[in-house]
C-alpha cells in the first residue's frame, strides 16, 4: 500500500473483540480485550497494530468497524432476515444496494468518517 501511496485503511474487525464482562448495551466506546477465542484475539491484535501504525506515521487514516452479525443466517435456517425488509446486517445490505434495490449503505455512529 505504501508504494502504491495508499493510507486509508477500513478494517473488518468483529463485534468479539469487545470485553465480555460488560453491561450490555455495547456502543463503540465499550472496552476491547480479555478476549475468549483465538479469532477475537487476533481481530484485537490487528487492531492494535492498526492503531500504532496511525498513531506513528499520521499519513496513515483507518477506520475500523466492528460486526456484530454481519452475515444473518444461521446454519440451522431458524435465523435468518425478513426479505420483505430492509436487511439489518451487513452482507444482506450489501448485497441490495450493490443489486440496486437499496440507494446506499448505512452506517450507524456517532463518529465522523473521512477517508
Amino acid at each position: 500500500m505504501q508504494k502504491k501511496n495508499i493510507f486509508r485503511l477500513i478494517f473488518s474487525s468483529s463485534a468479539s473483540v469487545y470485553d465480555h464482562n460488560q453491561n450490555m448495551p455495547l456502543n463503540e466506546n465499550s472496552k476491547i480485550g480479555n478476549t475468549t477465542n483465538s479469532y477475537a484475539t487476533s481481530k484485537y491484535i490487528i487492531e492494535k497494530i492498526l492503531m500504532d501504525l496511525s498513531n506513528f506515521d499520521k499519513r496513515w487514516k483507518i477506520m475500523i468497524a466492528r460486526y456484530f452479525n454481519p452475515i444473518s443466517i444461521h446454519s440451522s435456517g431458524l435465523l435468518k432476515e425478513k426479505s420483505n425488509k430492509v436487511p439489518s446486517n451487513l452482507i444482506p445490505s450489501i448485497i441490495k444496494v450493490v443489486n440496486k434495490k437499496l440507494p446506499f449503505l448505512k452506517i450507524f455512529s456517532n463518529k465522523t468518517f473521512k477517508l
